[in-house]
This record gives structure tokens, C-alpha cells and sequence, in this order.
């Protein structure tokens, strides 16, 4: 998918997201795939936000496409995201089957 088209969804599911209730497992899945979307698209604002909304919750799904230990990457990602946010060195995600994560890789 274009990295336009990618945006523009991820701003659609940004709007939709503050409708759905923060820290609740219900929203959960939804919410770790647009975190996931918006580390890959290196939004680390709108990625902690999110993140801010998921709570604790994590989903299996999207991690298990990039890792075998999905809650310890979620757990990685998450840490990498707060620091991206607080003006650490710019991160990307890595795969634990090789190389960056790219929106194609789930």
C-alpha cells in the first residue's frame, strides 16, 4: 500500500480511536495494530498516544507476524516508542526474523 493511503488511514483509525473506551481489552486488538501501523510509519507522537489509550493490553496479533515472542517485542516496541518520544536517537522497528519492519511484512 502507498505510504499516502497508509497515512490516511492511520489518521481515519487516530479519529476513531477516542471514540472506543482507553484501557479496555475490548479496543485492544485494534489499537496494537494502529500502534503497529504507526511504527512502521515512524509516527512516534501519534504511536504514544495510542499506546497511552491501549493501556496495558496487549494483542498477539500484530506482533506474532514480526516476532515469537509477541509481548516481549510489544513490551520492546513500546520502551522504543516512550524513548523516540522523549528526543532519544531515532529507532526503527527490527523483525526478530531479519531486517525492518515494513508494512508488507504482516
Amino acid at each position: 500500500m502507498p505510504r499516502a493511503r497508509l497515512d490516511a488511514a492511520a489518521d481515519r483509525a487516530i479519529a476513531l480511536s477516542p471514540l472506543l473506551p482507553a484501557a479496555d481489552p475490548w479496543p485492544a486488538r485494534m489499537r496494537n495494530l494502529l500502534i503497529f501501523v504507526l511504527v512502521c510509519l515512524e509516527r512516534w507522537p501519534d504511536a504514544t498516544e495510542q499506546l497511552r489509550l491501549n493501556g496495558p493490553y496487549a494483542t498477539s496479533f500484530p506482533w506474532d507476524q514480526v516476532s515469537d515472542d509477541p509481548l516481549g517485542h510489544f513490551l520492546r516496541v513500546r520502551d522504543d516508542v516512550r524513548a523516540a518520544t522523549a528526543g532519544q536517537p531515532s529507532w526503527h522497528p527490527r523483525s526478530e526474523r531479519g531486517g525492518r519492519v515494513r508494512s508488507g511484512d504482516h
